[in-house]
């Protein structure tokens, strides 16, 4: 078997998980103050945190 080569690894990748995957799990309290992802007026989408946009998710 040939070995394998590998040109990058990444050791600090994230996921992006939609925040209705989870959001049942927030206090009923605190939800409308949970962060959750929206999509934006160009067609993105983005985190919406404390009633601001945090930042773009990368496509």
């Amino acid at each position: 078997m040939a070995a394998r080569t590998y040109q990058c690894i990444s050791g600090d990748s994230h996921l992006e998980v939609d925040s209705k995957r989870w959001i049942h799990r927030v206090p009923e309290k605190f939800r409308d103050r949970a962060p959750r992802l929206i999509r934006t007026a160009t067609g993105g989408d983005a985190w919406l945190i404390e009633g601001e946009i945090a930042r773009e998710v990368p496509s």
